[in-house]
């Protein structure tokens, strides 16, 4: 009997502001600063907004001008 593969684990697709902030060690304020200058695309679902996990994984690969 053939060995199965174990069970892929579920990534979320969408997080809110709060986690993708915990994802990223930035904080909320630093996410909706990111929304605001349009350097995180988000996804609104009614009220909520949320970030596909695509994008925070765009968003942690690149490199980042340090704004003083």
């Amino acid at each position: 009997m053939p060995v199965s593969a174990a069970p892929a684990i579920p990534t979320q697709l969408l997080y809110d502001r709060r986690t993708a902030a915990k994802l990223l060690s930035i904080s909320v304020r630093s996410v909706d600063r990111l929304i605001g200058n349009k350097q995180l695309t988000v996804r609104r679902v009614g009220r909520r907004i949320l970030i596909p996990a695509g994008e925070l994984k765009r968003f942690a690969r690149a490199d980042h001008e340090v704004i003083l």
